[in-house]
């Protein structure tokens, strides 16, 4: 949708069609090249599990021993 976006704009602006085309042509290949790299490292949804992985606290403070002294009471 960008690239469209930025097509338009280049349009827009007086560049001549073949110059907007080709930095289009040029800015879609860099896009699927880093996909496809991405795709590698991480595997089908391991992008998403490397965000969600970012979002894990890596420290949880207590600052009370309530939650521990009410563990053994049921």
């Amino acid at each position: 949708m960008g690239l469209m976006i930025l097509f338009s704009v280049m349009y827009l602006v007086g560049l001549p069609s073949i110059v907007c085309v080709g930095v289009i042509v040029i800015a879609a290949t860099l896009l699927i090249i880093r996909i496809y790299a991405m795709s590698n490292k991480y595997g089908e949804h391991g992008l998403m599990k490397a965000l969600a992985a970012k979002q894990v606290p890596k420290v949880i403070k207590v600052r009370s021993r309530k939650v521990f002294s009410n563990l053994n009471r049921k």
